[in-house]
């Protein structure tokens, strides 16, 4: 007499199917939720800073280099700086 497991799964064309799509669904939802609150908690100009702590602009690396070789001032530096970031 075969021994039957307490829980048994059935495979097929159909099941294998639906549970890989529920799965990929279930999983694009939890990416999504994590985006949406992660955003709203963030606020609206998290994107911004973000976009440009990684792209740095030429020119606020060039002013800090100056800066660094004392060819300008800080009061100066920190002119330019905002002027560059605004």
């Amino acid at each position: 007499m075969p021994m039957h497991h307490m829980y048994t799964y059935q495979y097929g064309p159909d099941y294998g199917f639906a549970h890989g799509l529920a799965s990929l669904i279930t999983f694009i939802i939890v990416i999504a939720i994590v985006v949406i609150v992660v955003r709203l908690i963030a606020g609206p100009r998290a994107h911004h800073r973000m976009r440009r702590a990684f792209h740095r602009s030429p020119a606020l690396d060039l002013l800090e280099e100056r800066y660094a070789k004392g060819e300008i001032g800080k009061e100066e530096f920190e002119t330019k700086r905002r002027d560059l970031l605004a």
